[in-house]
């Protein structure tokens, strides 16, 4: 987490200029997946609607997976972190003593190895580099937020210092900050489908067992009931009225139960290192060939926002 924090702050001062403008981008283009895609695979590919382009989707998914059987190779033939050289060569040595052996679902080991991989990619890069995306869209639109921001940095760091997660307790506006930013980018609105185990009525309609479902978080997440006027950027829902980080239970971009997100402890570390080590280093704001970004939202695995340019400029 930190190494990559120095790393991204080192990677703007390598800049001569004393303004440096950056390019805000996202790692990865899934602007032609849409969300329905990640519905149900065998179903899809049997409809006429949807079997011309679907092709789009497995050849994407083809280009990810030969790069990261790639990087595993190359990573077993040098010298690289214990642990996971010690992964790697567990696969690569089970591989060979099953004979390309197959499981239940016709995958070797090395191609289950393609699937960790693919999985850690795209549940961990693309959704955190969205995150942060929104944030930065959402605070520089809110002249009020930023300035607090600031002013939280400043009293409560200090200084220029590298922010690490012992702080994290102490600065609840950041906190409350990305809570709001999770909840109204709502990069899922539509999380991966499910069956029932059993038959089961919600709101007096009857479901029977096997049916399968798809929670719509959204559903949770702009709920007036629970956060009055949904679509404004409001940070202080997140607030105690004495200052302190309010628990909001219906706050669960992360999803909830059993298969909730296993990376959200992860997740919610790098969101406020990063998030909270950016402001602390630079002055931001937008570039001027687009002084006010529209919010209008991309569709695709993640709902994602449209492109944009700050201007980035140390602290003193």
């Amino acid at each position: 987490g930190l190494s990559e924090v120095t790393a991204m702050i080192e990677s703007v001062r390598k800049n001569k200029e004393d303004t440096t403008r950056c390019k805000i981008y996202l790692t990865l283009q899934w602007d032609r997946l849409s969300i329905i895609y990640c519905l149900d695979t065998d179903m899809l590919i049997g409809c006429s609607c949807f079997e011309s382009n679907f092709s789009v989707v497995t050849d994407s998914w083809e280009g990810l997976l030969k790069m990261f059987r790639k990087q595993a190779e190359e990573r077993l033939a040098t010298t690289i972190q214990m642990n996971i050289r010690i992964t790697l060569k567990h696969f690569s040595k089970r591989e060979r003593n099953t004979n390309m052996r197959r499981d239940s679902e016709g995958l070797s080991e090395m191609e289950q190895l393609d699937s960790v991989c693919f999985d850690l990619w795209v549940a961990g890069m693309e959704t955190t580099s969205n995150t942060l995306y929104w944030s930065l869209l959402y605070v520089l639109l809110n002249r009020k937020v930023l300035d607090r921001v600031y002013e939280e940095l400043d009293t409560k760091i200090g200084s220029d210092r590298i922010i690490t997660t012992t702080d994290r307790p102490n600065l609840n506006y950041i906190n409350a900050t990305i809570n709001e930013s999770q909840r109204l980018a709502n990069l899922l609105p539509m999380n991966i489908s499910r069956t029932i185990t059993a038959d089961v009525v919600i709101a007096g309609y009857s479901i029977p067992k096997d049916t399968v479902i798809t929670p719509q978080i959204s559903s949770v997440m702009y709920d007036p009931e629970i956060f009055p006027e949904p679509y404004e950027f409001r940070p202080e829902r997140f607030l105690e009225s004495d200052g302190s980080l309010k628990k909001v239970e219906e706050l669960v971009p992360f999803s909830i139960g059993k298969r909730q997100c296993l990376g959200e402890g992860l997740a919610r570390m790098e969101l406020f290192l990063f998030f909270s080590n950016l402001f602390n280093k630079f002055h931001i704001q937008f570039h001027e060939s687009n002084p006010c970004p529209t919010i209008e939202k991309d569709c695709g695995v993640t709902m994602k926002a449209k492109n944009f340019r700050v201007v980035m400029k140390e602290r003193s």
